[in-house]
């Protein structure tokens, strides 16, 4: 899948599951998907203190355009049917 579609794709499910969101610092609804994913790195120490990425969440970001205001959308459940090897 490509970035163009897989931005698409995020629109369509924002338009189905937040419809009417807005920001929660400026209170307009102008938000972009920015192309591209994200891998939300998560640590974890193993019994050793050591750290180490364990796994990662599939991540995408929408900004608002007003504010800049970012949020990290998980990509597991905003589109379950999306291979996570995008």
């Amino acid at each position: 899948m490509t970035s163009e579609e897989l931005q698409k794709r995020v629109i369509e499910a924002l338009k189905v599951k937040a419809p009417d969101t807005t920001c929660p610092l400026c209170h307009t609804n102008r938000w972009n998907v920015v192309p591209g994913t994200l891998l939300l790195g998560l640590k974890s120490s193993s019994q050793y203190g050591s750290s180490y990425i364990q796994n990662g969440l599939p991540s995408v970001a929408i900004v608002c355009l007003h504010c800049g205001n970012t949020h990290l959308l998980n990509l597991s459940v905003l589109l379950p049917d999306v291979p996570l090897g995008i």
